[in-house]
């Protein structure tokens, strides 16, 4: 998916991603910034994973300015720390995108005990009608294999923040094994997901190099960003490994 057709759907307007662990959320919150701060406008993503202590854009705030992103995260050695703290002004950043002026991205942590810190600042929504909360699925990941599955996670997700899912995010991978066979098969489950849940998929992701291996319809590339150790980035796609993992075998 080009940038501006990203921006055309995404930008002036607030984009939550939940769902539930480990189905990529914060890789794609990274690569959707990104990808909308390299078409000229001005973005904010608002990093409240508050629940895990890895994988987080707060991991990587250094690319993130380089690439234009201003990122809204607890400061200083406080961005590190698993603890439930919601960053200052994030309301009126939030408010912001509610309002269409300008382009906010949200990730929250995972399941409910993620989004529950959501509900603190729900009323932001209510400043505007342009905002999106968006469950990113991944079908090869057990939280989000079937839509009854999907469809549980899905409804405490929604109990906790106190906010309505409005649309689906696929994001079908095996990480450094995904095939274009892996990509095809898993938007298939997540169309068939999407159907049984009542809502839409707005947006289909893709490993960086793959996207134009798939015919489905418009695809995000992520160029990945958080690492375990034994990872390696894409070229020219710089990552952060686990705090106090560089080590691990």
């Amino acid at each position: 998916m080009s940038g501006d057709l990203l921006a055309q759907r995404f930008s002036g307007r607030l984009t939550v991603l939940c769902g539930p662990f480990g189905v990529g959320k914060s890789e794609i919150a990274i690569s959707l910034s990104e990808c909308l701060a390299s078409t000229g406008r001005d973005v904010f993503l608002v990093d409240l994973d508050v629940v895990t202590p890895y994988f987080r854009p707060r991991d990587v705030s250094e690319r993130l300015a380089e690439s234009g992103v201003r990122l809204v995260s607890p400061p200083g050695e406080a961005a590190f720390l698993d603890l439930p703290a919601v960053p200052g002004g994030v309301c009126e950043v939030l408010s912001r995108g509610a309002r269409g002026e300008a382009s906010v991205v949200v990730d929250l942590g995972g399941r409910a005990d993620g989004a529950q810190v959501f509900a603190s600042v729900r009323d932001a929504l209510t400043q505007g009608p342009h905002w999106d909360m968006l469950f990113v699925l991944n079908p090869y990941r057990p939280d989000s294999a079937t839509a009854e599955v999907a469809g549980s996670v899905l409804r405490g997700v929604e109990e906790a923040s106190r906010a309505r899912v409005t649309g689906l995010v696929a994001n079908p991978h095996l990480k450094q094994a995904t095939t274009a066979d892996d990509l095809v098969r898993g938007f298939a489950r997540v169309e068939g997901a999407a159907r049984a849940l009542d809502l839409p998929v707005r947006l289909r992701c893709a490993p960086d190099g793959m996207a134009a291996l798939v015919e489905t319809g418009p695809v995000l590339p992520l160029r990945l960003a958080l690492l375990l150790p034994f990872e390696s980035a894409p070229a020219g796609a710089p990552g952060r490994v686990w705090p106090g993992m560089q080590g691990a075998p």
